[in-house]
């Protein structure tokens, strides 16, 4: 007998991709209720599933999860408040009588992917206690962007609860916190090891106090907050630190600010396509497929935008006519909109880099149809402009062609000033000021 519980938040995706992976005979779902609760998306009618699409910010609707996975099996726990640990607790709690009551030495997969930080991480917690302690037989795991928060270890739950938690925190680093971390969930991982150390640990207090500096400044980082990383990274000590700090300083620079020419310049903000690259690669490790297609076509634009406006002074976003080639002139101008600009977007860009007679233009031409059939897949994603979710193979072809792309163009352009890609460390921040 296999039972799968679910927190339940915003995004129906990951849990239904849970449900179809697992196939349990039951599923519980942990929901919050009220107006803008998850209760309703779980099998309310209609079309209550709705997931955003990008940047500019379009949603599209589905059906409910159990509606889009067809299962029959299955039970709803609701809380009222779901930034409440205790009220989590307590319903996970009820939950876990419940399996007790009606079933039998059940397999029971603990999927946190959902909900809020408190839901994910009361569920976290929870199973990690029952799993190692009380010994039933619960794991736990995630897909798709968890979010995880808390523990249940109450005052008279848990006799000896000082030597329960420095128990847990020594162990931490070594199970959950590492799994968070092998999948870059750095704002899950800083989460719960902010609810750790408040309790009455003592002896690596110190260390997870700087591991949670860390995990805040890589998620900082993993969002693009080049600066609210910085100055959170310089306050803690990790593995490699000097390195991270010398990319994350290259990233902070302002190319329009920084002294010695274009050509400086340009090398600067070519860094940045580096920088959503290795993002791209991250959003892969948690099967985020999308997401990662997503981030592979903006380092593929923005290559161009880049080569534009620092070689040619062109915004991609307002095309001055007297600085393109005459051969282009008249289909450009033909494209003004009701602002009288002129807009392009990746294609055109790359088409305008090869009427200038530019390198990069002059390479993409050379694989524009590997190119043009990669950017198809994405434009066919539920983040871009259609209803279909990316799978790992299609991910695999679209990464292959458009980073071997850019990788070359880089190569092209910036030589030896060419910075060599630093994944995040992952695990590796377990190693304490080495």
């Amino acid at each position: 007998m296999k039972i799968l519980i679910l927190t339940v938040g915003g995004s129906c995706e990951p849990l239904v991709n849970a449900i179809k992976e697992h196939k349990p005979d039951f599923t519980y779902f942990v929901c919050s209720t009220g107006p803008k609760g998850s209760r309703i998306v779980v099998d309310g009618e209609g079309k209550p599933c709705k997931e955003w699409q990008g940047a500019n910010a379009k949603v599209s609707a589905k059906p409910s999860i159990v509606a889009q996975t067809g299962i029959s099996q299955y039970k709803i726990f609701e809380i009222s408040d779901p930034d409440n640990l205790n009220e989590c607790l307590d319903v996970i709690e009820s939950l876990n009588n419940d399996i007790r009551e009606n079933f039998d030495s059940p397999k029971i997969i603990a999927n946190y992917t959902g909900g809020t930080k408190t839901m994910s991480v009361a569920l976290s917690l929870y199973t990690l206690i029952k799993g190692d302690w009380i010994k039933e037989n619960w794991s736990l795991e995630f897909n798709r962007g968890p979010r995880t928060d808390l523990i249940k270890i109450k005052a008279g739950d848990v006799p000896s609860a000082i030597n329960i938690w420095d128990t847990i925190a020594k162990i931490l680093p070594e199970k959950m916190i590492k799994t968070f971390l092998e999948n870059h969930y750095y704002a899950e991982a800083a989460e719960l090891l902010k609810e750790i150390i408040r309790k009455p640990i003592a002896d690596v207090r110190i260390k997870l106090h700087n591991l949670m500096l860390a995990c805040k400044g890589f998620e900082l980082w993993d969002r693009f907050d080049h600066e609210g990383a910085y100055r959170q990274l310089r306050e803690a000590e990790f593995y490699d630190k000097r390195k991270y700090m010398n990319f994350l300083a290259i990233l902070r620079q302002k190319g329009d600010e920084k002294e010695g020419g274009k050509a400086l310049r340009m090398r600067i903000e070519y860094n940045k396509v580096i920088d959503i690259l290795l993002n791209s690669e991250r959003r892969a490790v948690q099967k985020r497929y999308d997401d990662s297609v997503a981030r592979l076509y903006r380092a593929l634009e923005l290559t161009a935008q880049i080569t534009l406006k620092y070689k040619y002074d062109i915004d991609t976003s307002d095309v001055d006519l007297s600085k393109v080639p005459h051969s282009s002139k008249k289909e450009l101008e033909s494209m003004k909109d009701n602002d009288n600009k002129i807009k392009i977007g990746l294609k055109r860009a790359y088409e305008l880099l090869a009427d200038l007679n530019d390198e990069v233009g002059h390479m993409y031409v050379e694989r524009r149809e590997k190119i043009l059939n990669a950017i198809q897949k994405r434009n066919l994603s539920i983040l871009a402009h259609g209803n279909t979710p990316i799978s790992e193979e299609d991910f695999k072809q679209v990464k292959e062609v458009i980073c071997d792309f850019i990788q070359e163009v880089l190569n092209k352009v910036l030589g030896k000033h060419l910075l060599k890609p630093l994944q995040f460390p992952g695990a590796k921040l377990l190693r304490y000021k080495e």
